[in-house]
């Protein structure tokens, strides 16, 4: 993504002795990997990536442990890691963008429906 970005702000203009075929064919090949990363970690630390994805990663599975074992709440894991890993993953940004949905449509409806929640 970072490199489809540069060749865009460069041109396409015979960049370093590249011809235009030769940029479109570096930024198809960039395109590949759109569909996995987020946007907006363009110019995060790769430390700073690595420790937010680890982190987020470790809350996901004591989440999903909390959620087997009766006396650790998952969710209270589970959402934070989501918030971490969405910032670098799409589809853990589909899956926080449908828990946001879910609570938005319990809490309008409340316990007996009535809006107050």
């Amino acid at each position: 993504m970072r490199a489809k970005r540069e060749w865009q702000k460069l041109g396409t203009g015979g960049v370093g002795g590249a011809s235009d075929e030769e940029v479109a064919e570096i930024m198809a090949e960039n395109d590949s990997w759109d569909g996995q990363m987020a946007d907006d970690t363009l110019g995060v630390s790769p430390l700073r990536k690595t420790v937010e994805i680890t982190a987020g990663i470790v809350l996901v599975i004591l989440g999903l442990i909390g959620g087997l074992i009766p006396v650790l709440q998952g969710w209270m894991f589970g959402i934070p890691g989501l918030i971490l890993l969405a910032r670098h993953f799409k589809w853990a940004k589909r899956i926080l963008d449908w828990a946001k949905k879910k609570w938005a449509a319990a809490r309008a409806g409340g316990p007996a429906g009535d809006g107050n929640a």
